[in-house]
């Protein structure tokens, strides 16, 4: 038991590493080959159907043959679409990659707690997974640092290429990990005791009733992260060619003053201090997710309804923050502080919360399956938000962050009927 936890701590902890680097990467790389931005949400959007599909269609596998084998080769479908992106010579070749690298993620997501619910004893799942996925966020940072090394131009330090290929082998490495350490726990049921997987079973109603409140809120609290969350670093990137180039010379400034060979290299490039602010963001944005979720995991109560929906709501109206702040104030610290923060008192509490509950309702021999229904729902609420976020952007840049807010807000009233 302890081997399949430390397993699965190592890989989250890559994956931690790949996912940064893609999640920061991507959206500026489709800026910077010139992808409009209402086309850019339509790329991160990218084949819902097909990850609804998959995702629910993984998850069946699963059950009928075991969590291991699908869950390492995810994994390296994962590093193939990832190595592969910045080699894509055309928008429709990136949108398929992104389809397949939405997919894997998904999937990722649904099989992590499905294989640390059946690892440890049920009263310690919220503990541990809040520690594990908290300590994935913080390991995202390393990922987002890499990005910061980018820049545009021929001094920069590492061109898009290297930050994928980056995040490919961290996630090859994770997979012989996992493939390595993990020892399977899960024993299908004989084929003529499972379920069958038809069209018609994917969309019947035959889910713990407590799952349908899950899934509302999921879908909306997905929905709202995809939009404040899609395009954050573009919304971020604009304001520094705009009314925040001044701040964004200051930080270059005081960097090389006081880091001098630090900034020489992190700064390097034409957009090299841009690329490092950005990523500085976001690595302030996911430690203050991360490491709270760590410390606050062990403290967190059996049940606690109250605190999951306080949580939720309480995440929402911050992430509207930042949007109020730019119309306001049009400040950058203060933009940038309340972006950075918005996790600190919201996902760190409710993220561990929301999974113990998934698995809690799912029935045992088919948790990969409903699992999988759960988040493959909200996985499509995430999708959406994402095509909106570039529309709405290019309209008016802070108003993703508003938007998305608001949805998060309305996302923790259907949990009040837990």
């Amino acid at each position: 038991m302890r081997r399949n936890v430390l397993a699965l701590i190592l890989v989250n902890c890559l994956f931690g590493v790949a996912f940064g680097v893609y999640e920061l990467a991507f959206p500026l790389y489709l800026d910077d080959v010139a992808v409009r931005l209402e086309t850019i949400g339509l790329v991160l959007a990218a084949g819902a159907a097909v990850n609804f599909f998959i995702m629910i269609y993984g998850g069946w596998l699963t059950d009928r043959f075991g969590r291991k084998g699908i869950y390492g080769g995810n994994l390296l479908a994962l590093a193939a679409a990832t190595a592969a992106t910045p080699l894509a010579a055309h928008v429709a070749v990136l949108a398929l990659l992104k389809t397949v690298q939405r997919t894997c993620v998904s999937l990722d997501r649904t099989l992590r707690g499905v294989l640390l619910y059946e690892s440890v004893p049920p009263e310690r799942f919220t503990r541990r997974f809040g520690q594990i996925a908290g300590l994935e966020a913080s390991v995202h940072g390393l990922g987002f640092l890499c990005v910061g090394f980018v820049g545009v131009g021929s001094a920069a330090v590492l061109s898009y290429r290297g930050v994928f290929w980056i995040s490919a082998v961290a996630l090859v490495a994770g997979a012989m990990v996992f493939l390595v350490l993990f020892r399977e726990r899960y024993h299908p049921a004989p084929p003529e005791q499972q379920v069958r997987l038809t069209l018609r079973r994917v969309f019947t109603l035959d889910l713990n009733p407590k799952l349908y409140l899950i899934i509302a809120a999921g879908f909306l609290a997905m929905l709202g992260f995809g939009v404040s969350h899609g395009l954050w670093m573009l919304y971020f990137r604009q304001q520094f060619d705009g009314p925040w180039a001044g701040d964004l010379a200051a930080f270059d400034a005081h960097l090389h003053r006081v880091w001098p060979a630090l900034a020489s290299v992190w700064t390097a490039g034409g957009q090299g201090a841009q690329f490092a602010l950005i990523s500085l963001i976001a690595v302030v944005h996911r430690l203050l997710m991360g490491v709270p979720m760590v410390l606050v995991a062990p403290l967190l109560p059996g049940r606690g309804k109250g605190l999951y929906v306080g949580a939720m709501a309480l995440q929402g109206i911050v992430i509207a923050g930042p949007a109020l702040a730019d119309w306001l104030t049009g400040s950058f610290l203060l933009v940038a502080g309340l972006w950075a923060a918005h996790d600190l008192l919201g996902a760190a509490v409710w993220i561990p919360m929301h999974e113990r509950f998934i698995q809690t309702y799912s029935r045992p021999e088919q948790r990969g399956a409903d699992v999988a229904r759960v988040k493959a729902v909200t996985a499509v609420g995430f999708a959406i938000g994402m095509a909106l976020a570039g529309p709405l952007m290019a309209s008016e840049p802070a108003l993703p962050f508003f938007i998305g807010g608001c949805l998060v807000l309305v996302a923790s009233l259907p949990l009040l009927a837990l």
